[in-house]
């Protein structure tokens, strides 16, 4: 998982929203219906504001931040439209072989994200040796 922008709400009409987004998400659900054998109770949608390695966390931040620019009045609009209860970027980073593992956040991305009232997630991947990647990109061939 690269770095993922994400909008949810309990209340959040996706497909009014999506009519005339400029986002184009790469998935939707909708709450009450069924999807990859779960039933959500919240709508909403997903889309990639990075395609960077998990490695490279510094390439996800440089990425996220001309995604937040790139789309800074649709993000706005996004942040009040009705039943929108959450925005999330959610960074993808591969755990490194090291004692201490830490990751800055440029203050101008996390000014940007509290300006339209975007949530900051970092989900943790254990690192895949060197067989397991190779054949995880079979398997998504």
């Amino acid at each position: 998982m690269p770095c993922l922008f994400s909008a949810a709400g309990e209340e959040f009409d996706v497909d009014a929203y999506l009519q005339s987004a400029l986002l184009k998400p790469q998935s939707v659900w909708r709450r009450d219906q069924p999807t990859e054998g779960r039933t959500p109770h919240w709508s909403g949608f997903t889309l990639r504001a990075s395609d960077a390695k998990f490695s490279d966390p510094t390439q996800q931040m440089d990425d996220a931040m001309d995604f937040l620019k790139r789309y800074e009045r649709e993000l706005a609009v996004l942040a009040t439209f009705p039943g929108v209860d959450t925005r999330d970027l959610d960074f993808g980073i591969e755990d490194r072989d090291v004692g201490i593992q830490g990751d800055v956040f440029p203050s101008e991305l996390l000014l940007l994200m509290g300006r339209l009232n975007i949530n900051l997630g970092i989900s943790r991947f254990p690192r895949l040796l060197k067989d397991d990647a190779e054949q995880l990109r079979a398997s998504e061939r």
